[in-house]
């Protein structure tokens, strides 16, 4: 299921009228700067209402990242949620870059206003859709598993960790469990709950469908060391991804007794089952999009400019401020406009690129990081 922001906007007002919390959301700095559940739901928001930019920062012939037969025959469709994957279109760091600085693309206008406007019908304060004094806590799951609150925002972990969450809560183990008092915590017991995707937001400006970040989770990297222990690592490694070592890793992570052990999706190795009830309910999964690849345009502008720390820093401190009610949807979208502006000289220090580059987007710029087709 994939309801509506509307839809979104009547289950709080319900569920706040009943007396609980609609969600359980953290809103501290740190949540928000370093990645937390706000962020990808304001990366969300902004891949819906970038999507088109596609058009324009996409290689061009003649460039460097231009790849034949694929980005010859690439065609926008804001309805296949695939249509940005790095395997159908290849995107030019050095065009995107010149888009927001000549203002091709920009924030301060009535979009932004809107995306911004959307959101706040939510989580501002004074909804009272989040929890009271929530940009200062750190975690909120704990009102979730004691069913203070009714929503919460999950990654595919959640299925596996749910039960063993309420029994470390029960017990006295979960650490950061503050947001709930020892009597609440004891008293926490399993409950039926059903799940739904990222909401889709509606309005004039939106350009597709909300999408989520789905990606594998994790990679296997092995230090340098001596030509035997590497060799060792290396033996485990190939153990640990057969099917014989994945049985062995799956049958701990999923002990009901491990109380830390769990599994973020199904793991990605042939002739691997899951055993019951876990194989039916990854395969009940709603797969809505990622927005989490390369070159999509409205995540690498989503909070900061392409994980640029300073201005990441910044954008966190306008969305707790828009949030609290003293920052208006208006004033943020020309707030983040000047923000990309008075950023942009340290973003090109930051990715790598000269002006002279900008000149040229057809020629590889020499010392971009990331530099390759995608």
């Amino acid at each position: 299921m994939q309801p509506t922001w509307d839809q979104l906007v009547e289950y709080s007002e319900k569920v706040k009228a009943a007396g609980y919390i609609p969600i359980a959301m953290e809103g501290t700095t740190e949540q928000i700067w370093g990645g937390g559940r706000m962020p990808w739901l304001m990366r969300s928001a902004m891949d819906q209402y970038h999507r088109e930019e596609l058009q324009i920062i996409q290689c061009q012939p003649g460039d460097w990242c231009f790849r034949e037969g694929i980005d010859d025959v690439w065609e926008y469709d804001p309805s296949d949620v695939r249509n940005d994957d790095p395997d159908r279109i290849s995107v030019n760091i050095v065009r995107h870059m010149n888009a927001l600085k000549d203002g091709t693309i920009n924030f301060d206008n009535e979009c932004t206003i809107e995306m911004m406007t959307q959101i706040g019908r939510v989580f501002k304060t004074e909804h009272g859709f989040v929890p009271e004094g929530w940009a200062g806590i750190t975690d909120a799951y704990p009102l979730f598993l004691t069913q203070q609150a009714a929503m919460r925002m999950v990654h595919g972990g959640f299925f596996t960790s749910f039960p063993k969450d309420i029994r470390s809560l029960a017990q006295g183990e979960y650490a950061g469990a503050g947001e709930v008092d020892d009597e609440s915590a004891a008293a926490a017991v399993e409950f039926e709950y059903g799940r739904f995707a990222f909401p889709n937001i509606e309005g004039p400006c939106v350009q597709g469908t909300a999408r989520a970040n789905e990606l594998t989770s994790g990679t296997l990297a092995l230090p340098k060391k001596n030509r035997a222990q590497n060799d060792l690592e290396a033996d485990f490694v190939m153990f640990w991804t057969s099917p014989q070592g994945m049985r062995i890793f799956l049958e701990n992570k999923l002990d009901t007794e491990n109380l830390q052990g769990g599994i973020a999706g199904p793991p990605l190795i042939n002739d691997v089952t899951m055993p019951s009830p876990w194989e039916d309910i990854f395969a009940n999964s709603v797969f809505v999009g990622n927005y989490e690849k390369p070159g999509a345009p409205g995540d690498k502008v989503a909070r900061g400019f392409f994980k640029h720390e300073d201005s990441k820093r910044i954008w966190s401190i306008m969305v707790q401020e828009f949030f609290a009610g003293t920052r208006t949807a208006e004033e943020f979208a020309a707030d983040y406009q000047t923000l990309l502006e008075e950023s942009f000289d340290d973003l090109l220090v930051f990715l790598n690129l000269t002006e002279e580059d900008l000149e040229s987007p057809e020629k590889r710029p020499p010392g971009y990081i990331a530099a390759g087709p995608y």
